[in-house]
């Protein structure tokens, strides 16, 4: 770049981060370093504005099973492993040594889910010994994972402790009771044997999945491309892992948690189409990989003799933990010819490593300014992934380079790159308003307390379990232990508002009408009243859901319906005209109904699809009535039924209710109108049957136009209803104003519900 344009552009930048908060400063730095023109000015000023940290961290340079390898010192194993040694002994303890020996084939180990046999050992992991087994009544093949307390290090006092710990601790569920596949492999069961040194989980069979350690080994080095997707996996994994709410075996809650134990060999891998992992990996033909992350510190943890002191296991390390991996995939593996481990801090290793890539990994490495969370560092490995997309079409389209540059191609530069500054200029400096260039219309209050609100207390109401209810007073849709509710008095402690809910919106509008709730929150009624007034202040709508099974996705119900369903064919399945998909082009499975007990939803479905009739009763129609069940067992037991191959379920929902979870897939809806349309969008076009809702979590969202125009049929504005009547108060006009500002719109988008305007 011309050293004037250079020059002028540095200018432009620094006056940038002058005028950014510090906390700011980082993130908009990364962002602007994805442009591969803005990296040579970026790099001269980077200096000024993140000088380099005095002190660096050590990072783990040892193997996967450095620190427990031999720490059984005082039992003297003859092959130098008790965990490995293969001597077998009735007593089940080594004849030599005394250590607990390994389980004999066919032994049975007794649970409270059944018994499992012992087929044969497979390995060590980390403190465990880890075997192929089989649960006796369902022949369902499980690995078996053995730890030992051995009397060396344990008294019966610490072992008792131990493994009563063990039982509490060894499992997760998420808190709200939702089922949502995670990619988390945790023990389904936890035996604790009262009379030797001995526990035990139980892991479905993708614990015999192969590790990414021995995925790597088999590959060698891998390509930046498939690194981020590896990368952008496992962040997935752990950004729910930290900031969910989580149930204990013994019922404890617990606000989030760290890994504390990610390493190569902790992660399980699939490839696609090869659900035991057989297929073997060549020539990074770009597979399609799904990672399961196992074997969490906070169980793991539990068998360390006591003597041994763990380091702290933290968010920090975890992510620590993701740029050493991406780290070694790059590199083929961990150590180099000599056996030294390859050390980040050497810039022979990043020779071919693009410079944006480089620096997101020394940045999660914690060699340069560090990620605030998993959530952060995977936006900034998105956002890079989609600027290299970019980069690479512009290259495409690019034309050959000629032997010699024509006279006039400098000059043109120049001018493009002038063009290109004002562009900057114009896109990242402060702008000031002109009020020829502003809308005709007002624009909305930035903050919620620019409002001014009438003093008072005032009572509204909603719908119980209706949608209302539930973003206001459901916790962690907007931040970890936080409600919209908690929110909107933080913001604007003045209003004092208190809820009475309502049994359907009929009776909600009622009580508006009757004047014992100054105002009402509801889904628009399909029969206004020339009494009140009804502002949208978000929208959402009905999802039409089937079982999206990974297992079974080629074969499933979206597959099968091109991923869509007529409104009228909805409408006939919901009367019990159709009784089997495969009326519909669907496989010969019976359709059983489903639908969630907010009645706020059935009422409507029932306007919407039924045209005002009443779903039938689960008696109403022999085996045919609808099951009614809160919305995430109602997820649960669609996919479960079509799992078990009885029967294919479908149901509806609020998408503000079911979005993020990959039990189910949403139908796109067609009309007489209109084709079908879809309700869910990745970033340029919307979701398909092919599409992995577990996988690409974050890569879609809701479809914001769509909704918006209400060209999905089964839209529905949020209204805040109040009276027309001048004399009665104006306190639900303001609360309808306080959700409409820019930082209640950005609110009601963090729990799930359409805003009015991005």
């Amino acid at each position: 770049m011309l050293p004037i344009i250079s020059s002028i552009q540095q200018r432009i930048f620094n006056s940038y981060f002058r005028q950014s908060p510090a906390e700011l400063r980082q993130a908009r730095f990364d962002r602007l370093y994805t442009v591969a023109l803005f990296r040579p000015d970026l790099d001269a000023i980077r200096s000024q504005w993140f000088p380099p940290e005095s002190v660096q961290p050590e990072l783990d340079k040892s193997s996967s099973h450095s620190i427990f390898d031999s720490i059984y010192q005082q039992y003297h194993c003859t092959q130098g492993d008790p965990l490995r040694c293969r001597e077998t002994s009735k007593t089940l303890h080594c004849e030599t040594c005394k250590f607990p020996t390994q389980l004999p084939q066919q032994s049975r180990i007794a649970g409270q889910l059944g018994q499992y046999q012992i087929e044969h050992w497979i390995d060590r992991q980390g403190m465990a010994r880890v075997y192929a087994a089989t649960q006796t009544e369902t022949k369902q093949a499980i690995a078996l994972k053995e730890y030992i307390f051995p009397d060396q290090y344990f008294n019966s006092t610490d072992r008792y402790r131990q493994k009563d710990t063990f039982k509490r601790l060894s499992g997760l569920t998420l808190a709200d009771g939702r089922s949502q596949d995670a990619r988390l492999l945790c023990p389904i069961e936890t035996i604790a044997d009262p009379t030797t040194e001995r526990c035990y989980l139980i892991f479905d069979d993708r614990y015999h999945f192969p590790t990414l350690k021995a995925y790597l080994s088999e590959t060698g080095a891998m390509p930046a491309k498939l690194v981020q997707q590896i990368l952008n996996q496992i962040l997935q994994t752990l950004e729910l892992l930290h900031v969910q709410r989580f149930r204990l075996p013994a019922g404890q809650l617990q606000a989030g948690m760290a890994h504390g134990n990610l390493r190569l060999d902790t992660i399980r891998v699939a490839q696609q189409d090869d659900s035991l992992g057989l297929i073997p990996p060549t020539a990074h033909a770009s597979p399609t990989l799904f990672l399961y992350l196992s074997d969490l510190a906070l169980w793991e943890d539990l068998s360390v003799p006591p003597f041994i002191k763990l380091p702290p296991r933290t968010v920090a390390s975890d992510l620590v933990a993701v740029g050493q991996i991406g780290f070694y995939l790059l590199l083929g593996g961990q150590f180099d010819a000599a056996g030294k481990p390859f050390d980040p801090r050497s810039p022979e290793h990043w020779m071919n490593v693009e410079p944006a890539f480089k620096h997101w990994l020394l940045r999660s490495l914690e060699i340069e300014s560090p990620f605030e969370s998993a959530a952060i560092a995977r936006q900034a490995l998105l956002d890079l992934a989609s600027e290299q997309q970019i980069a690479k079409a512009s290259a495409q389209l690019a034309p050959e380079p000629k032997d010699r540059m024509p006279k006039w191609v400098l000059p043109l530069l120049g001018l493009v790159g002038v063009m290109a500054l004002g562009v900057m200029a114009w896109r990242f400096l402060p702008k000031a308003e002109s009020a020829a260039t502003q809308s005709p219309e007002a624009p909305a209050p930035c903050c919620i307390n620019a409002v001014s609100i009438p003093q008072g207390q005032f009572k509204y109401t909603a719908v119980k379990n209706g949608t209302w209810s539930y973003v206001l007073q459901q916790p962690d849709l907007i931040e970890q232990g936080q409600t919209l509710e908690a929110k909107l008095k933080a913001a604007q402690p003045k209003l004092q508002l208190a809820l009475e809910l309502s049994d359907s919106i009929d009776q909600a509008v009622q009580k508006v009408q009757a004047r014992t709730v100054d105002f009402a929150i509801a889904p628009l009624p399909p029969n206004q009243s020339a009494d009140l007034e009804y502002q949208a202040i978000a929208y959402d709508g009905l999802a039409v859901v089937v079982a999206f099974s990974y297992v079974e996705r080629q074969q499933g119900l979206p597959s099968q319906l091109n991923g869509q369903l007529h409104l009228d064919q909805l409408k006939q399945i919901y009367q019990a005209r159709v009784s089997n998909w495969q009326e519909l082009g669907g496989s010969a499975l019976p359709i059983k109904l489903y639908a969630p007990t907010d009645v706020e939803a059935v009422q409507l479905f029932e306007n919407r699809v039924l045209q005002g009739k009443k779903l039938p009763s689960q008696d109403a129609i022999s085996g045919q009535g609808v099951t009614q069940q809160s919305h995430f067992p109602m997820l649960r037991s669609i996919l479960r039924d079509f799992e078990e191959g009885r029967t294919g379920g479908i149901g509806f929902a609020p998408l503000s209710k079911v979005f993020g979870q990959c039990a189910v897939y949403p139908l796109a809806i067609q009309t007489k109108e209109h084709k079908a349309i879809q309700l869910l969008k990745l970033p340029q076009e919307p979701i398909r049957p092919s599409t992995d809702l577990c996988n690409q979590k974050g890569s879609y969202s809701a479809n914001r136009e769509v909704m918006r125009s209400q060209q999905y049929p089964l839209t529905y504005p949020i209204v805040v209803i109040y009276s027309k009547d001048n004399d009665r108060s104006k306190i639900g006009a303001k609360f309808a104003e306080i959700l409409k500002t820019q930082e209640g719109q950005k609110l009601l988008a963090q729990t799930g519900l359409v805003p009015l305007q991005d």
